[in-house]
């Protein structure tokens, strides 16, 4: 009875062809994806108002087209961008916040401790706004947030001096490399910084920001901090090496200061 039943419905089944069509899986819309970094790292970053979390931060299954980036984190400005995304591809978006100047007595977040590595001729010394660092290499060395000098000198590679702007919570990276010489043999950079407060009042000098101003003897100098770009009674120049603002107190090269005080 059994095996009659069995085969009773196996022939219903090739006449009438009542086989469940297997349900095919929903295809995937076509989509891209987008990788989004941070100097500082570790800020909040919401892609189309959708809060993604701390960057670095990655995101797939998004739709082609433009997406709007918003980053924050305290002590900075927020900064708002957009990102491109293609079908298949990952798109990236490097952003740099800036910082937010504090009111006076408050205190600054952004100048919270990072990191600082030096690259370059092995055994070479390295100071950081004006204190022995150690030797090249130099791995990691914790340093406040915000603009310090570094200088290296060596056999190797004579003096060098750096600006380097450490951003908190962040491991900031810089490589020295010997300078290159003139037709004449001699340094194509010999300059350095030095204290501008040793060579002028400070009541010759106007600080907002990373913006500063000089008045001296009819000049009038204006620059900043980290730009090799300056004016000099409304021309443009070039600095041998950009300022720096360490410690409040601020950092000029050696050779137009010794200009500005004569």
């Amino acid at each position: 009875m059994r095996i009659a039943l069995i085969a009773f419905l196996c022939a219903f089944i090739l006449r009438t062809g009542a086989v469940a069509a297997p349900t095919p899986a929903p295809a995937l819309a076509p989509h891209g994806g987008a990788y989004i970094t941070s100097l500082p790292s570790a800020a909040e970053v919401w892609l189309d108002g959708i809060y993604l979390g701390r960057t670095p931060a990655f995101v797939d299954d998004l739709a082609p087209g433009h997406h709007a980036l918003t980053v924050s984190r305290a002590g900075w400005n927020v900064l708002t961008a957009g990102v491109d995304v293609s079908v298949g591809q990952t798109a990236t978006a490097s952003l740099v916040l800036q910082r937010i100047v504090p009111a006076a007595g408050q205190p600054d977040a952004s100048k919270a401790p990072g990191s600082l590595s030096v690259r370059g001729a092995a055994g070479d010394d390295v100071f950081i706004d004006g204190a022995y660092a150690g030797t090249l290499p130099l791995e990691a060395k914790p340093v406040q947030g915000g603009y310090h000098i570094v200088t290296v000198t060596g056999k190797t590679t004579g003096r060098i001096t750096r600006v380097v702007d450490v951003f908190s919570d962040t491991l900031s990276v810089i490589s020295v490399t010997a300078p290159q010489t003139d037709a004449g043999g001699g340094s194509a950079s010999g300059d350095m910084l030095a204290s501008l407060s040793a060579y002028l009042p400070g009541a010759n000098v106007v600080i907002a920001g990373d913006f500063i101003a000089i008045h001296s003897k009819g000049v009038e100098l204006q620059c900043s901090v980290g730009s090799r770009d300056y004016r000099l009674n409304g021309k443009p120049g070039t600095f041998s090496v950009p300022p720096a603002l360490v410690g409040g107190k601020v950092y000029l090269s050696l050779s137009l200061l010794q200009r500005l005080a004569h």
